[in-house]
């Protein structure tokens, strides 16, 4: 429960990272959201480890102390996505329980014992339901980037790279429906398993990473097209330069007919200014 408590630790930090600047370094945020996470919850499932409202609660008062020690994000902003969070968060979970429950009438597992079984049981529940509450906040942080140089990018592609941690997912519980209904070896059922879970594990960081690969791309082209309109600006501003230059020029020239003109006798002055005239 624990491993899931600091799982659900880096979701919350992938989120707000993906989202605001960040006060500390990654490495020192993450020890941070991971202390603010563990400690309350460590007390919470030594006194009473199943309490589904205090569970939500928590995580929604430590995701808001998250936020504000670590990121620069005003207490109200804290609030309100530290409750987009948490309704996410009990969303998926419930989401996850409900498949299971039409999927399963009794999820057991072919020749293990219980502490095995329950084990497994509660690994496939929050394996699943953290790695959609993952793939959520990608899609909502893709969509709504809070950040100054913030571009959605090409969204198709984005759902496209989704698909993958969904089609792992899909074949994980097909993989325990077939272990709970027919009797596998048991070392063939947690040799697969593992593999499952391996491959949910590299699954998920590419997608995490090609999300990533995305943001730098779009901000790229931010900033190429920020670069292009400083030039233009600039070609503009030495156009209007030349143009000040060539009104000086014409200005001065003036200048230097009028002290000629005045100067000259009358009949001089009619000869030089049909002279210029022409």
């Amino acid at each position: 429960m624990l491993l899931c408590v600091a799982i659900e630790a880096v979701i919350t930090y992938i989120y707000f990272e993906d989202n605001y600047e960040n006060r500390y370094r990654p490495w020192q945020s993450l020890l941070i959201g991971n202390a603010i996470f563990l400690v309350p919850y460590s007390i919470l499932f030594w006194v009473k480890p199943n309490v589904f409202i205090a569970n939500m609660i928590l995580y929604l008062i430590v995701t808001v102390l998250y936020a504000v020690s670590s990121y620069r994000i005003s207490l109200k902003s804290a609030l309100f996505h530290s409750t987009i969070l948490t309704v996410i968060m009990l969303a998926t979970e419930l989401l996850i329980e409900t498949i299971f429950s039409v999927i399963y009438n009794d999820f057991v597992f072919a020749l293990m014992d219980s502490q095995l079984e329950n084990v497994l049981k509660y690994i496939v529940f929050a394996v699943l339901s953290k790695l959609l509450m993952l793939m959520t906040i990608k899609l909502i942080s893709s969509l709504y980037s809070y950040k100054k140089n913030k571009v959605t990018g090409d969204m198709k592609r984005t759902y496209l790279i989704s698909l993958f941690p969904m089609l792992i997912g899909l074949f994980i519980i097909l993989f325990f429906h077939i272990a709970a209904r027919y009797p596998l070896p048991r070392w063939l059922v947690l040799v697969l398993f593992v593999l499952c879970l391996v491959s949910l594990a590299v699954c998920c960081l590419i997608y995490v990473y090609m999300i990533k690969i995305q943001r730098d791309e779009n901000e790229l082209m931010s900033l190429q097209a920020e670069q292009r309109k400083n030039e233009m600006d600039m070609q503009y501003l030495n156009l209007l330069e030349e143009r000040n230059q060539a009104m000086q020029i014409l200005t001065h020239d003036y200048k230097n007919h009028l002290y000629a003109i005045r100067n000259m006798s009358g009949s001089e002055q009619t000869a030089y200014i049909d002279k210029i005239a022409h």
